[in-house]
């Protein structure tokens, strides 16, 4: 909503948010056995299934709402 407001690029602005979003998957176990010199286990499903509701599925709900009703 932010972006849209700015009126900044929408579309990178989602594809940043999700990428981090799933690069926590990765990173957070990394930095946390790199850093502590322990293992936190993450789940990634549940990660993916979460970005998943929170930034995909409200963009293709207002992609379909446009299309339907300009």
């Amino acid at each position: 909503l932010c972006t849209y407001i700015a009126r900044g690029d929408v579309a990178l602005s989602v594809v940043m948010t999700t990428s981090t979003t799933l690069g926590t998957i990765v990173m957070t176990p990394l930095l946390a056995k790199l850093l502590l010199g322990a293992i936190v286990p993450v789940d990634a499903i549940g990660v993916a299934i979460s970005s998943l509701q929170v930034v995909l599925a409200p963009i293709f709900l207002g992609v379909a709402l446009n299309t339907a009703a300009p």
